[in-house]
């Protein structure tokens, strides 16, 4: 019997590399599969921002694929990624193309 449990992350994003710390919005647990909805909000009043979007593979930080690349978010605006699916010990990371523009929250479905 699979049991499920939800959680949330918040980060306001930075421009650093994609695999630096920073840019860690969620880690999968072990012996888990997750299901993760993205909400990527543009909170600067004037300055559009493009967002990048990975799956760190096994969370080693040398294999990524893509969510999203370089989507662009406007001013006040608001994208939400659909949902995807990730496994155990994979890293989920977010970065932004301007610092202080962008914050992602994330609703997560952890199934054991």
């Amino acid at each position: 019997m699979t049991t499920e449990t939800q959680t949330r992350f918040h980060l306001a994003l930075t421009t650093d590399a994609i695999a630096h710390a920073n840019n860690l919005a969620y880690t999968v647990p072990a012996s888990t599969a997750t299901t993760a909805i993205i909400n990527i909000a543009n909170v600067h009043a004037a300055t559009s921002a493009n967002v990048d979007v990975v799956v760190d593979i096994l969370g080693a930080g040398s294999t990524f694929r893509y969510l999203a690349k370089n989507l662009p978010v406007p001013s006040g605006a608001s994208i939400v990624l659909a949902p995807v699916t990730i496994i155990a010990t994979d890293k989920l990371r977010i970065r932004a193309s301007a610092a202080s523009s962008l914050e992602a929250y994330g609703s997560i479905i952890e199934a054991v």
